[in-house]
């Protein structure tokens, strides 16, 4: 999408509205008076004296029990206001003790048949679930970054495999300082109670908040951003970005010490800033990422982490010669709206985006399109702010940005999407009932100079357009199946190569005689190429990563269409 030149800013600080603690009906999108409850207009009020004597009597065993079951049903009122909503998140929040009661292995779970698809039968690649060296109900060391998870609609096998995986990042690659300093919060959004208490029994998690409802994407990331939340940085990861592990990119030390690099770029001093717009650079992407390119190079001379532990002494992270790109938000271009923030993966300043940015908009009792939430929090932050990407793979050729106008869309990156088929909302236009790109734009001067479609003035509830979402999720997975099914077939027939490779690729010579005459790929394998050949095979059929050449990179499947029926 781009924006009309005639409207693009000439300085772009300070043209959006402020965050306000109680944000105004101007400022909040808000249903008309009359689609309001009667009892609508005493619901702060209401609200504040329950949090008031749940505080006092909370710490009853049996009063805790019945009262966040009170709480979650409270946070479902759609005449809720934000700041609010955002007293009782914490609320249920100091209600919610995590402990150290938890499983040492567990078995992967499947939804059901049909959620094994691209898995191999037999395999379970998330068997252990890996602990965290410094996880106690009393840890008196600050986080330094948040993990922030966002799940929905019984996407908890996912869930389960990212979070894995991230976890093993952070006690295994990542320096010793950010495996004391980190936290782990969780939103559900109305997956199945079981599946809930699966992932919560499952690992060690900081801030848990099981929502029985789904509430959306912007009140999910508004809690973990405003309240789950409470280090100053924050990784956005909802519940399908994987890191890239030895099956789909290679272990360098910038992608094993992805975040704390990414961490250390946003607290240079002085604070980097883009040399064309002069915005800060508030953000750092690692996902794997192909229509959007950074173009300005910086460097970091000497970038460092520097936090004080318990026993106050300091711990200190630092590398030498930190390059990287920057990436802004380009007005003319289609599709860099998205050029400063996304949803996952990527890092932030936590505190940058409460105070200058504010919420997203499309929480139940807004009126507000759900399909705009990301794009006009991307067009807002971009407004302001910059963000960064780091070279992951330096020594590869391919990855050299001035040099190569096609860089693969892994060498900026450490986490990869395998949420594809398993979409929960449209991402095609064409399936997509009220289409407006305005949504984009709105609390910002442009918003009220576009002109808006004729089905925005008549469009529904948040919980309207979720139901919609839903029919979408329900037709979108059985038009997959025969994808999935393939991806399948095809991890197999991976499997069944590896071991007809095996003898072969320990003599390379003999291994291009005989196979470089059927497929010249295999007569141009260099010998260390070939030796590894079978290995790569299996790392990758038995990956969580999904196969290339299935999935484009919004999760879409290559080459199959559909339409919805008229409901």
């Amino acid at each position: 999408m781009v924006v009309p030149a005639l409207l693009a800013p000439t300085d772009s600080p300070g043209i959006h509205p402020p965050r306000m603690r109680r944000p105004s009906a101007k400022a909040r999108p808000r249903r008309p008076r009359w689609h309001r409850s009667a009892t609508s207009t005493s619901a702060h009020t209401g609200v504040l004296l329950l949090i008031f004597l749940l505080g006092i009597v909370w710490h009853h065993p049996v009063v805790q029990a019945s009262s966040k079951t009170s709480l979650l049903a409270l946070l479902q009122d759609d005449d809720l206001e934000h700041a609010d909503r955002s007293k009782l998140v914490q609320t249920y929040k100091s209600a919610t003790t995590p402990t150290n009661d938890y499983l040492v292995d567990h078995t992967c779970q499947f939804d059901d048949d049909k959620d094994k698809n691209s898995r191999v039968e037999g395999e379970c690649h998330a068997n252990k679930a890996h602990r965290r060296e410094v996880f106690s109900t009393t840890k008196e060391a600050e986080p330094l970054v948040c993990l922030a998870f966002l799940s929905c609609c019984g996407r908890t096998d996912l869930l389960q495999s990212t979070m894995n995986a991230v976890i093993r990042h952070m006690e295994q690659d990542e320096p010793s300082i950010l495996r004391k300093h980190y936290e782990i919060a969780w939103v559900d959004n109305g997956s199945p109670r079981e599946k809930q208490n699966h992932i919560s029994s499952t690992f060690e998690i900081d801030h848990a908040l099981p929502m029985p409802r789904n509430m959306g994407l912007a009140w999910g990331m508004n809690a973990l951003l405003f309240d789950m939340c409470t280090a100053p940085y924050i990784l956005l990861l909802e519940e399908d970005w994987l890191y890239m592990d030895a099956a789909v990119a290679e272990a360098t030390l910038a992608r094993k010490h992805a975040i704390a690099q990414a961490i250390a770029l946003l607290e240079a001093k002085p604070p980097i800033l883009d040399p064309e717009t002069r915005r800060p650079i508030k953000g750092v992407f690692l996902r794997t990422e192909s229509n959007i390119v950074p173009t300005k190079k910086g460097v970091v001379p000497k970038a460092s982490i520097t936090t004080a532990t318990q026993k106050d002494k300091d711990e200190e992270y630092s590398v030498d010669q930190l390059e990287y790109r920057i990436s802004c938000m380009k007005f003319q271009q289609t599709g860099h709206i998205f050029g400063a923030f996304t949803n996952g993966a990527g890092l932030y300043d936590r505190t940058a985006l409460i105070e200058k940015i504010g919420r997203m908009y499309g929480e139940p009792g807004d009126v507000f399109s759900d399909l705009a939430v990301e794009g006009n929090y991307c067009f807002r932050v971009g407004l302001q702010f910059c963000a960064a990407r780091l070279v992951m793979d330096p020594t590869d050729v391919l990855c050299d940005f001035d040099t190569n106008p096609n860089v693969p869309p892994t060498c900026a990156a450490a986490f990869a999407h395998i949420g594809g088929g398993r979409g929960t909302r449209p991402a095609r236009r064409k399936h997509m009932k009220c289409v407006d790109d305005a949504w984009n734009f709105y609390a910002t001067p442009f918003f009220d100079q576009i002109p808006k479609q004729e089905c925005t003035k008549t469009i529904g509830t948040i919980w309207e357009q979720l139901k919609l979402n839903e029919e979408f999720k329900r037709v979108n997975d059985l038009h997959n199946e025969e994808v999935f099914a393939k991806e399948k077939e095809q991890r197999k027939l991976m499997l069944e190569l590896a071991d007809l490779f095996q003898d072969k690729s320990q003599r390379p010579d003999e291994f291009r005689h005989y196979y470089g005459t059927h497929d010249p790929q295999y007569a141009r394998m260099s010998d260390d190429e070939i030796r590894n050949l079978p290995n790569k095979l299996r790392n990758m059929a038995t990956s969580d990563h999904q196969l290339p050449g299935f999935w484009d990179i919004l999760g879409r499947p290559v080459g199959v269409d559909f339409d919805i029926p008229d409901s």
